[in-house]
């Protein structure tokens, strides 16, 4: 039940934190021109402050705590950055880093064995390669209200940051006990019921919010997606890309996408809507929405930016040991067709689309059994009255934005004429 129980300590450093007011050499600090550059206390808890004799800290100095056998570390708000092996072979078992620190270096927390939970406030908090070099598991807690994008960003960093994959991310919830015996959380509204069925990692069940309520389209919007006013200026409000005007026919699908972390834009504010996705690109987005529907986070390296999101597909199924392909080149419809709807997890078709029914895909269409499958889940419509696939054309990244935010919402599935 780890998911609900809130220590007191974790829970104070996701509110804004009084600034420190004593003076820092008090408690064993010495301070040198806004950095904290030694400790000789003996505490077995720390407080790092964020002042000293009335003037700012922000910066915790190079080996300023290296083998320090405090148990329990707090950094407090206001300090910006660690530099590098300041931390270094420390014995603490827990540590919370605030809200306002931006980059953490080389070595800062390397071999520190007993390292077990590290609370990270700010999930933009950049941590440097070998950041947590040589150290065992250790699970990172984030504040409930980090968004999938900015969790699965934050892994990549601290697999990198640890060298190692030996690590887990999980979320902090702050929950009461309403009249009902019924747990809800006072940050992000979800709720976790003892006394029904379990639903996903925690317990939590859907909260029965409506549009405008929660956290947009994925909670249960449909097509229609002006009840959540992506259109207009409610959560969303302008556009996420500039190149993705508000009238266009895919930018409800590209708003959702990009808000469930699924797909992400060319950088400079662009997303590229009529540019082709790579197989690549695919793999990643198939990936992604596999592991979303899953709740789990995708771990892993190699040479190619790419490497671990195949090897997540491979490892379960959505690319299957005896296919083939080529990463960098520019995907096919069939192609996409192949791995989007292998991550799927509903199974759950609304057509009934026979292969004698779309007039270019037969027996030896490479792919055919899985692009009748996102016609029978909703998920593709064909280009034209007659249900024209194009399976060997290339496809476009708001073609394939509609088509993963079908598979992963089913209330985007489009149901098509039968006979």
């Amino acid at each position: 039940m780890k998911r609900f129980i809130v220590a007191s300590a974790i829970a104070a450093m996701l509110a804004a934190q009084p600034a420190f007011c004593s003076t820092a050499d008090e408690y064993g600090f010495t301070a040198q021109k806004g950095t904290i550059i030694s400790y000789v206390g003996t505490e077995e808890f720390i407080l790092v402050p964020a002042q000293s004799d009335g003037k700012p800290v922000t910066k915790i100095g190079e080996k300023a705590f290296a083998g320090q056998k405090a148990k329990d570390i707090q950094i407090e708000s206001g300090i910006k950055s660690i530099e590098k092996d300041a931390f270094r072979g420390a014995q603490m078992s827990s540590l919370a880093i605030c809200d306002t620190m931006e980059s953490v270096a080389e070595g800062a927390f390397a071999e520190c064995k007993n390292l077990a939970n590290v609370t990270v406030v700010n999930a933009d908090t950049r941590f440097e390669k070998g950041a947590f070099a040589k150290t065992g598991n250790i699970v990172f807690w984030i504040d409930c209200s980090t968004s999938w994008a900015e969790e699965q960003r934050l892994l990549d960093n601290l697999v990198e940051a640890k060298g190692d994959d030996n690590l887990e991310i999980e979320k902090i919830h702050d929950y009461t006990v309403d009249d009902n015996g019924v747990y809800i959380c006072s940050w992000c509204g979800d709720k976790y019921d003892p006394g029904k069925d379990i639903i996903g990692e925690g317990g939590l069940l859907d909260d029965g919010r409506e549009p405008g309520e929660g956290d947009g389209p994925m909670d249960g919007g449909g097509p229609d997606a002006s009840a959540w006013d992506i259109n207009g200026d409610g959560k969303w409000g302008e556009p996420t890309f500039a190149d993705v005007p508000k009238d266009a026919w895919y930018f409800d699908y590209v708003e959702t996408a990009a808000e469930a972390g699924i797909l992400s834009g060319k950088g400079d504010g662009r997303f590229a809507p009529d540019d082709n996705i790579t197989v690549a690109e695919a793999v990643k987005i198939a990936a992604c929405a596999y592991a979303q529907a899953q709740n789990a986070t995708i771990t892993g390296g190699g040479e190619n930016w790419y490497d671990k999101y195949v090897d997540y597909a491979k490892s379960f199924g959505i690319i299957e040991p005896h296919v083939t392909l080529d990463y960098t080149k520019p995907a096919t419809r069939a192609e996409v067709a192949y791995l989007f709807s292998r991550a799927d997890v509903t199974q759950k078709y609304i057509n009934d689309v026979p292969i004698t029914d779309i007039p270019d895909v037969d027996g030896d269409t490479p792919y055919y059994h899985e692009i009748i499958d996102m016609y029978n889940l909703g998920a593709a419509v064909g280009s034209d009255a007659a249900y024209t696939f194009h399976p060997g054309d290339n496809i476009k990244r708001s073609e394939a934005a509609a088509m993963i935010v079908r598979i992963v919402d089913q209330s985007y599935r489009i149901e098509l004429p039968k006979g």
